[in-house]
């Protein structure tokens, strides 16, 4: 788990390197300055994570990830949330490479699925979760 959270956070943080200020820049090119972030997808993150797709919609940069040790019935999906999402949202509101997002107010979401591509939940976070 503590594997996992890691690399997450170290994701976040490469992808946070690859934009400037939305406002300085039109959506196709915050798409591709995200995306560019990335090699070939899906990619191995560890054992038992792989990143299968990222993608940019309107004011938010959503990350597909399966984990691939567990069914859809083997992970309560609250327990993990509860490890994993104090770090996401740490890292968002306090990595300086973050901090076009949290100007710009780009909400970062994670959707995780199961080794059977089921979806397991989601995580989100923007700015309105950053004290000021």
């Amino acid at each position: 788990m503590r594997t996992i959270v890691i690399l997450l956070t170290f994701i976040i943080a490469l992808s946070g390197t690859r934009l400037q200020a939305a406002e300085d820049i039109p959506l196709a090119a915050l798409k591709k300055g995200v995306l560019s972030g990335f090699g070939q997808l899906p990619e191995q993150i560890d054992a038992g994570t792989w990143l299968d797709k990222v993608e940019v919609g309107h004011m938010e940069v959503v990350y597909h990830y399966r984990l691939t040790n567990f069914t859809y019935l083997q992970l309560n999906f609250a327990v993990f949330k509860q490890a994993i999402k104090p770090n996401i949202t740490a890292m968002y509101c306090t990595d300086q490479n973050m901090k076009a997002q949290r100007d710009a107010n780009i909400a970062m979401l994670y959707m995780y699925y199961d080794k059977n591509h089921e979806l397991l939940g989601t995580i989100k976070t923007d700015s309105s979760v950053c004290s000021q």
